[in-house]
């Protein structure tokens, strides 16, 4: 069973049974829209070419989401 936000869908808890520890449940808080260090990424080999616009404006996933929809 997994909880998420209606914006977003960003996680909220999730809870699942093992055999062999039981019900596992873990709790999301402090949630941080973006990378806090995007410097951890490894992009795949066809970015290699791929070039940023520094010129454009800053885009996230929930700015994304909400204009879309």
């Amino acid at each position: 069973l997994t909880t998420v936000t209606e914006l977003g869908c960003f996680p909220v808890k999730s809870i699942y049974q093992t055999k062999e520890f039981g019900s596992v449940i873990t709790n999301y808080f402090n949630n941080v829209i973006g990378i806090t260090n995007p410097n951890l990424l490894e992009p795949p080999e066809f970015c290699a070419d791929a070039v940023m616009d520094a010129e454009a404006d800053p885009r996230d996933y929930l700015s994304v989401y909400v204009k879309e929809n």
